[in-house]
C-alpha cells in the first residue's frame, strides 16, 4: 500500500478555533475573549470586571462613531451661518461645514435662541449659557430643554424644574403651575471648569 500524502499545514489560528470550540455564541463572547487576550499580552491583570468595562467602553466609542452627530436644535444666523446643538455638543455651520465650538464638547445643547441685541443662549443639561460678542458663559445652573424669545424680548426657559421668565436674563421667576419641585445639585456649581466647560459667569 502507498504511503498517504502528507496533509498541507493548516492557517487555522488559535482565534479561529476559539470561536468554533465556542459555537455561535463565541461571536457574542469574542470582545471579551480579545480584550482578555490583549490585557495578558501587556501584562495587565485580567479579571471580569475590567474586561467587561474596557468591552462596554469600547462598544460606546463605537456607536458614537457610527451615529456621528446628532442634532437637537438648529439656529439659523443673519450672516448664512447657522448654530447646531446636539447630543455631543454645540457646533457651528458656515460655508458648508460643521465645526465644532470650543467649550461644548460631550454637553447636550437642545436648544438655542437669539436676542434683539444679538445675544444666544443655549439650552443643555449642564446649565442655560450665553454668548455676548464671541465669549460664552454660564448664566444658571440646571438641566434645560428648551430657550425661547418673547416680541418684548422676555426669556423663556424649559427644563427640569419647569418654565422659568425672565425679563433680563438675570432674575428668573417659575410660571405658575410648571414648577415640579427640581433644583439643580450643588455639585453642578463648577462642573464647567473641572469640564473644561466655557466660563461661568458670576451673578
Amino acid at each position: 500500500m502507498s504511503t498517504p500524502a502528507p496533509r498541507p499545514p493548516t492557517r487555522f489560528g488559535y482565534k479561529a478555533a476559539v470561536v468554533v470550540a465556542l459555537g455561535f455564541g463565541g461571536f457574542a463572547a469574542w470582545p471579551y475573549i480579545s480584550t482578555a487576550a490583549e490585557r495578558l499580552s501587556q501584562g495587565k491583570a485580567v479579571n471580569a470586571g475590567e474586561v467587561k468595562k474596557e468591552v462596554e467602553k469600547a462598544e460606546r466609542e463605537k456607536e458614537k462613531k457610527e451615529k456621528g452627530f446628532e442634532p437637537k436644535s438648529v439656529l439659523a444666523m443673519a450672516d448664512g451661518s447657522a448654530l447646531v446643538g446636539g447630543k455631543q455638543g454645540l457646533m457651528e455651520w458656515r460655508d458648508g461645514k460643521l465645526t465644532p465650538v470650543a467649550g461644548f464638547t460631550g454637553m447636550e445643547v437642545r436648544g438655542l435662541a437669539v436676542t434683539k441685541d444679538g445675544s444666544l443662549y443655549a439650552a443643555a443639561k449642564d446649565g442655560l449659557w450665553k454668548r455676548s460678542g464671541s465669549e460664552w458663559k454660564s448664566v444658571r445652573e440646571g438641566d434645560y430643554w428648551g430657550v425661547s424669545v418673547a416680541p418684548d424680548s422676555a426669556l423663556f426657559v424649559a427644563g427640569k424644574m419647569g418654565v422659568l421668565r425672565s425679563s433680563d436674563g438675570t432674575q428668573w421667576e417659575p410660571l405658575k403651575g410648571t414648577e415640579t419641585g427640581w433644583k439643580p445639585e450643588a455639585k453642578h456649581e463648577e462642573h464647567g471648569k473641572k469640564e473644561g466647560k466655557p466660563e461661568k459667569e458670576k451673578h
